[in-house]
């Protein structure tokens, strides 16, 4: 009696364990599934587009929160940032940038 408790117990801590990992990889990277970054070349630096399921759902050539026209310094720049935009997306949030989050992020900005 006691080993197929033990074994009953065993199986549902194992299926809990299972569920949860599962559970917060999906939550990690939730995004890929809805989303997708593409990073490109503008004049003077980066840009990005955000796809959703492959059709353009956002596309910025500028760095947000900075007053004027300027691109990303870096590409990574400007994929950092798409990757949080694509985090507030996920959480329904709105997916505004602000010069504290570019600094967080240190996105290289213009003066």
């Amino acid at each position: 009696m006691k080993k197929k408790f033990f074994i009953i117990g065993f199986v549902i801590l194992l299926t809990t364990l299972i569920v949860f990992i599962v559970k917060k990889n999906n939550n990690f990277d939730a995004s890929s599934k809805l989303y997708s970054i593409e990073t490109f070349k503008v004049d003077q630096g980066w840009g990005y587009n955000i796809l959703q399921q492959d059709k353009l759902f956002i596309k910025q050539n500028y760095i947000p929160a900075v007053k004027g026209n300027h691109p990303f310094f870096t590409k990574n720049d400007a994929y950092k940032t798409a990757k949080l935009v694509i985090k507030r997306l996920d959480k329904n949030k709105l997916p505004t940038i602000t010069i504290e989050d570019l600094k967080h992020l240190n996105v290289t900005l213009y003066n």
